[in-house]
């Protein structure tokens, strides 16, 4: 079932409550045309739409793509340590429990003898795009490195204390109209763990020519193929997103460790540490 679209001068937006609903969708329109290789397709692993759909619903990634992201992950782990990532200062107050308690406050008799961590007020929820459109000359290893900088920047995140949201991204415009075609989909809830396979599972080929161009010809016109893009500063705001990771950041032959932790560190939003601290 396609959700409502927010239909505007300048854009039409829907929003799917899961990374595989939005591959159903998609499949239900009859738009989708099968492309010439069958990796682009549905990807390089399943072998059909049922079998596709099986796997986004499970959460389970092209395998090919899960070993790069693991590896990918653990190599750039270490230039994130050598880079500023998230912060939220702590400091000491006093209260009616906590970790260590004053005993000469207590035989004094005074209120909150008690004293305890505070790191300020809560953070609002960050939300991230894991950006799976981009032109058909991505590989694997590309696929795979975008996963591993959206696993590190979820890393960060969740060091730091913040509460997070993942969600999917397709961006870009139909061929002969000149509004924008936005689509996401949930991949991970705030009250979520991080499921680095159900992550990489978003950046599967498949997803990106056959499912994507069927949605936007049901939107906009039967034959529009579309043009990807990277989400500006508007298609942020609208999603309330700190930025999006897209495979082609990534150089396609040797994945540098330092470019994934950049990417990463890009997602984080330095902004609302700052204003956190400020309160504390």
């Amino acid at each position: 079932m396609i959700p409502p679209a927010d239909i505007t001068q300048d854009r039409t937006y829907r929003h799917f409550p899961s990374f595989a609903a939005y591959a159903r969708a998609c499949i239900d329109t009859g738009l989708c045309q099968p492309a010439g290789n069958s990796d682009w397709t549905f990807g390089h692993h399943w072998r059909d739409a049922e079998q596709f759909l099986e796997a986004m619903e499970a959460g389970r990634a092209e395998p090919g793509v899960m070993a790069i992201a693991r590896r990918l992950r653990i190599s750039a782990a270490g230039a994130m340590t050598n880079s500023e990532g998230p912060t939220r200062r702590r400091r000491r107050v006093w209260a009616e429990q906590g970790d260590e308690v004053d005993v000469d406050r207590m035989l004094a008799d005074k209120p909150r003898a008690w004293q305890c961590t505070a790191i300020g007020r809560p953070a609002p929820i960050v939300r991230i795009l894991a950006m799976f459109d981009c032109n058909g000359t991505c590989n694997t290893e590309q696929f795979g490195a975008a996963a591993a900088a959206v696993a590190l920047a979820s890393d960060a995140l969740a060091t730091a204390g913040y509460a997070f949201e993942v969600w999917a991204i397709q961006h870009g415009t139909g061929l002969k109209w000149e509004r924008m075609h936005t689509v996401t989909a949930c991949v991970k809830g705030a009250g979520e763990p991080l499921d680095l396979e159900r992550v990489a599972s978003v950046y599967t080929l498949g997803a990106i020519r056959y499912l994507g161009f069927g949605l936007i010809r049901h939107d906009m016109h039967p034959t529009d193929v579309g043009r990807c893009r990277t989400p500006d500063a508007a298609t942020l705001a609208i999603c309330s997103a700190t930025g999006s990771i897209r495979p082609e950041q990534f150089s396609p032959s040797g994945i540098d460790a330092d470019a994934i932790a950049r990417a990463a560190l890009s997602l984080i939003p330095a902004a609302a540490s700052k204003q956190e601290t400020a309160h504390v």
